[in-house]
């Protein structure tokens, strides 16, 4: 069985299209161990900066950030903001 994953990181973006939404800091990717008939998913927690509300009530919304020199992109299923932390369900990572 695999163990969960977890991923740490300084910086991102939340996007909307080509704008920058809200910038993030200290953020964490979370993902679980699959299950018998579960799809795995991401989870992000983060400290949200520099947010633009009307931006953000936009859909799509993609979690962009550098891991090992390589940049990652997730789409946000849904997400929770209370004071400065977000809390996002992710779809899985699309490469380009």
């Amino acid at each position: 069985m695999l163990n969960a994953r977890l991923i740490r990181g300084t910086t991102g973006t939340i996007r909307w299209a080509y704008y920058i939404a809200a910038g993030v800091e200290g953020w964490t990717l979370l993902m679980a161990p699959p299950r018998p008939g579960v799809k795995s998913q991401w989870t992000l927690s983060a400290r949200i900066v520099g947010s633009d509300p009307f931006k953000m009530a936009q859909r799509p919304l993609l979690f962009v950030t550098v891991v090992r020199e390589k940049r990652w992109l997730f789409p946000i299923a849904e997400f929770r903001i209370v004071g400065d932390r977000m809390t996002a369900t992710l779809g899985p990572r699309e490469d380009y």
